[in-house]
């Protein structure tokens, strides 16, 4: 019954997140085909122009079964319960990515797994855990722990995988390449707070894309335009709990092995080559909070759009000119 409500509530809050987005994202009505499954956790949309998505959808469904620690079946829940696997080209790709990413960007690391189990916050009834128990779970932690030989991945220490900072992303970046091979002209997929907008659409005009008020999941603060990219959301309104009157986010500050309390309530990030990037980054960046964000505006590859808790907004320049501020209780910083 848990697991059932659980899955309700993310659903329902994924599909709000994907009909905002929907109703910026549109290539040519009329020739658009859509598939709408539930996987890695979160309720995904593909939109193809004028073809068949039920290719691109197994795509997915087969990448659930390689990385979701949501599905006791798949290749991380096996790796995490044995320790030791032999694993899919595709899982070791996204692993050893992960750890690259990570040694440029350790706020985020895989290796947390035990920690977000630990915290469950999706769970009906989440509680904070003991203090000894979340030490013990840092104790885990720490990419080094991982130990890849050919397909075979050994977990020393302890650890434990969890995809959840990059595993949608990577799998926009393997329907990208699809999409490159079959020649779409236009697609659109929607992971939640992860999507790809690929191609170009029929009228020529760019891509507009919605970020939604953290504060009212209902409306949007801005919204910006766009060529094909990919775009990643991570904010503490997404997946939380409360607890004795405090909030407790899903996304976790591997400092102290608790929910992280950053002053920004929304970072999204674009980037026109790299889906698992944004997706990476999007964390790593609102982990970091205010005092961190201005090392992250004047990147090459990548562009940041991000709101604080006095409802400020930080941009890269290079995006600044895209954006309209829809909520006017918003302004630049």
């Amino acid at each position: 019954m848990k697991n059932k409500k659980r899955l309700l509530i993310v659903t329902l809050f994924a599909l709000l997140i994907i009909v905002m987005i929907y109703r910026f994202f549109i290539c040519n009505e009329n020739s658009m085909t859509t598939k709408q499954i539930f996987s890695m956790d979160t309720s995904v949309k593909l939109t193809i122009d004028g073809d068949e998505p039920d290719d691109y959808i197994k795509i997915i469904r087969s990448l659930d079964k390689r990385f979701s620690s949501y599905n006791s079946e798949s290749e991380i829940s096996k790796l995490n319960a044995n320790g030791e696997a032999k694993l899919s080209e595709e899982t070791i790709a996204i692993i050893t990515k992960a750890v690259k990413l990570h040694e440029k960007y350790p706020q985020v690391d895989i290796t947390a797994g035990a920690l977000t189990k630990l915290w469950n916050v999706t769970d009906e009834e989440p509680t904070v855990p003991k203090n000894s128990d979340i030490t013990n779970a840092l104790k885990t932690v720490g990419s080094d722990n991982i130990h890849i030989n050919d397909n075979r991945v050994t977990l020393r220490n302890n650890a434990q995988i969890d995809l959840g900072s990059c595993a949608k992303g990577y799998a926009l970046d393997l329907l990208f390449e699809q999409f490159e091979k079959n020649k779409e002209q236009c697609a659109i997929v929607t992971f939640g707070s992860s999507s790809l907008l690929y191609g170009e659409k029929k009228d020529g005009k760019p891509f507009v894309t919605a970020v939604t008020d953290p504060d009212n999941s209902n409306s949007q603060v801005l919204e910006f335009t766009s060529a094909q990219c990919f775009v990643s959301t991570s904010g503490g309104y997404e997946r939380f709990f409360e607890a004795d009157g405090k909030k407790y986010c899903h996304i976790l500050d591997l400092e102290n092995g608790y929910p992280t309390e950053s002053d920004l309530t929304s970072v999204t990030v674009i980037s026109e080559q790299d889906g698992m990037l944004t997706d990476f980054l999007s964390t790593c960046i609102f982990i970091g909070g205010t005092e961190n964000i201005e090392n992250y505006l004047d990147a090459d590859d990548y562009a940041v759009i991000a709101f604080d808790k006095e409802k400020k907004i930080y941009c890269s320049q290079k995006i600044r000119s895209s954006i309209s501020i829809i909520n006017k209780d918003y302004s630049f910083k």
